[in-house]
């Protein structure tokens, strides 16, 4: 069977090497020149399902079922690539509403998955030992080297508009933001941007993510004192990276530890992640003019963490129209 996959962000890329394990003959086109250019590249790697507060739903469900199979796809992805694609485990939560936490805590427990009490550079919170950190660009091209070694074929630097699709079998749309030129999908773009900071006297700090009155933020080391702060997420369109994000990241993080406020500033940078207008995120279905077509797009804050169950569910779709 011939799968035309439009589209090589996480998604797509995820999309691809599970079809192509499935040995399927899978073609990908992906409208920019290469790799890592979209959303997935302005993302911390946060895989973050057991700590987070929604625990009813279907989304719900769909993270801790990602997060299941990325602990498969991981070291198979590692071993195929000589990639370093896994930055951290467990992620270091402190929540806005410890009432809510502890609730939290008993659900996870009884799922299985403890949240163990911890203080952590005078921090009060909660660890999740099952949730992850991986590195957002090396598990990128390590989705994309270990699919073309199972055969799948890339086309960059191609847009394609509805009427210039390849022929093929079925055809998966994971464009992300770009999805809208090939079918009736509205997404909203909603900004993001990271800093990446140098700070001293921070040894042993856990990959963190912070709830407060103004949402939330993750913080990521990277070793030799450095770390990722972000992402904001800014809904009226801008043009991205600001200069004034930098400070407003690092004073969040000050807030709460003291050494970030004389950080350097390493790096900045942005992209937007597609959300969708007027449903809920992630949109995964068949067209209803093209029972052959799959749209799997508007991933918005989630795009690596259910990369994995997006792509089985796209194969048990393939599958059920054979």
């Amino acid at each position: 069977m011939k799968v035309v996959v439009i589209g090589s962000g996480i998604v797509g890329s995820a999309i691809a090497f599970h079809l192509a394990s499935l040995g399927m003959a899978v073609e990908v086109w992906e409208a920019l020149p290469q790799a890592g250019l979209g959303a997935t590249g302005a993302a911390l790697g946060i895989l973050m399902a057991v700590s987070s507060a929604k625990t009813k739903g279907k989304t719900a469900q769909l993270r801790l079922d990602s997060l299941a199979i990325y602990e498969q796809w991981l070291p198979l992805l590692e071993r195929m690539t000589g990639r370093k694609v896994l930055r951290h485990r467990g992620i270091f939560c402190v929540p806005h509403d410890r009432a809510l936490w502890q609730q939290l805590s008993g659900v996870r427990a009884a799922q299985g998955y403890p949240l163990q009490p911890q203080s952590v550079w005078g921090l009060e919170g909660f660890f999740s030992a099952a949730d992850r950190v991986v590195h957002p660009l090396n598990l990128l091209w390590a989705l994309i080297e270990s699919a073309a070694l199972l055969g799948a074929k890339f086309h960059w630097g191609r847009k394609l508009v509805r009427g210039e699709v390849p022929p093929a079998d079925r055809v998966v749309i994971s464009s992300g933001l770009g999805s809208s030129s090939l079918v009736n999908l509205p997404l909203q773009a909603v900004g993001g941007q990271c800093v990446t900071v140098e700070a001293k006297h921070l040894e042993g700090l856990p990959a963190t993510h912070i709830v407060d009155d103004l949402g939330d933020f993750n913080i990521v080391p990277l070793g030799n004192s450095r770390f990722s702060i972000g992402a904001t997420v800014e809904f009226n369109p801008t043009v991205l990276p600001r200069a004034e994000n930098e400070r407003h990241l690092l004073d969040r993080a000050a807030v709460y530890l003291p050494q970030f406020q004389q950080a350097k500033v390493v790096e900045s940078w942005a992209n937007y992640r597609p959300r969708p207008i007027g449903r809920s995120a992630p949109v995964i279905e068949f067209l209803p003019d093209r029972s052959d077509w799959i749209v799997a797009s508007g991933h918005y804050r989630n795009g690596i963490l259910l990369a994995p169950i997006t792509a089985q569910i796209v194969g048990e779709m393939i599958f059920s129209l054979a």
